[in-house]
């Protein structure tokens, strides 16, 4: 079976002051009609020679005699929108920039792109190179002469692990897209809730955040009610209570229905309430959601019956 061509091309740069070395290049990287059989023969080598492997993908290569002009290359493809993949520079450009200037001012533009360094000498030793560089797994060094096929499988790895990061990069940032649109929904949720709820972190126990029907039953606004670590007590609730619901939790025991009362102020009514927990993730936090029912007028029902019945007994 024929290699299949893949539907793209890989920008690729050779910034490098000797034109016979662009040259080079060109006959290696060079994907048209003619060399195609040259080009299928080093990809059985490189790849073997499965049924299913695919033809090396194609390459555009542009050419700069000197550092400055790589770099504006590389400014222009990416504000067009197709950003370089790969760049091939040599270590020595008199009278510009040397190759580590070069790099350093090529990632300071493009963080991405690939960059593979050719040199005949050794004109930096790599402590220094990383010094002035940083430690990167976007580096490499080929020495000069270099072989074809080492050239090849080395532009085929690199364009190909760049190719790779850009779609795990968009993935992620669909991931979070899709989670944005997830928590605004929650929100929504949460907000239009008529049972009273709150978002409580795990450690330390602090509100996060509480609904509308939160607020309406306690008479705290949000702002009074975030942030209160509700086990630090007198502010409605029995530290005791939440206490006791905080190491239940903690063993990975639900909380259903568990009773609690609440006073926002020693002058109002104490309400029964029924507490139930759930953990959550929130904002990247281990957090809790709480619903609170309030059964205060149920719990009346029983002592309205009885006061009625001795009230008509005594008549």
């Amino acid at each position: 079976m024929k290699p299949v061509a893949p539907a793209i091309a890989f920008r690729v740069l050779v910034i490098d002051d000797m034109p016979t070395i662009h040259e080079d290049f060109r006959k290696v990287l060079s994907t048209d009609t003619a060399s195609a059989p040259q080009v299928e023969e080093l990809a059985s080598a490189i790849f073997g020679a499965a049924s299913a492997t695919p033809l090396p993908s194609r390459f555009e290569l542009d050419s700069a005699a000197q550092g400055q002009t790589g770099l504006a290359l590389v400014q222009d493809a990416l504000a067009e929108g197709r950003p370089y993949a790969l760049a091939f520079v040599d270590m020595r450009m008199p009278p510009g920039w040397d190759g580590l200037e070069t790099i350093r001012r090529l990632w300071a533009a493009d963080p991405h792109l690939q960059v593979v360094i050719c040199t005949a000498y050794s004109d930096h030793s790599w402590s220094t190179i990383t010094e002035r560089l940083g430690q990167s797994d976007n580096l490499l060094i080929l020495k000069k002469p270099f072989d074809h096929v080492e050239v090849l499988q080395i532009t085929h790895a690199l364009t190909r692990k760049w190719s790779l990061a850009r779609e795990i990069e968009a993935h992620v940032a669909g991931l979070d897209d899709r989670l944005r649109a997830a928590e605004a929904g929650f929100t929504a949720v949460f907000e239009a809730n008529p049972v009273a709820q709150a978002i409580v972190s795990r450690e330390p126990p602090r509100v996060l955040a509480v609904n509308p029907a939160f607020e309406k039953m306690t008479g705290w606004a949000s702002a009074e009610i975030v942030g209160f670590t509700p086990d630090a007590g007198k502010r409605g609730f029995d530290p005791a209570c939440w206490s006791d619901m905080f190491a239940r939790l903690a063993t990975g025991a639900a909380i259903d229905d568990h009773p609690c009362a609440f006073q926002a102020t020693p002058a109002s009514p104490s309400l029964s309430l029924l507490c139930s927990a759930r953990p959550l993730t929130f904002r990247d936090q281990r957090c809790m959601i709480w619903v609170l029912r309030d059964m205060t007028a149920q719990r009346e029902i029983p002592r309205r019956l009885l006061a009625s019945e001795t009230t008509s007994a005594a008549a």
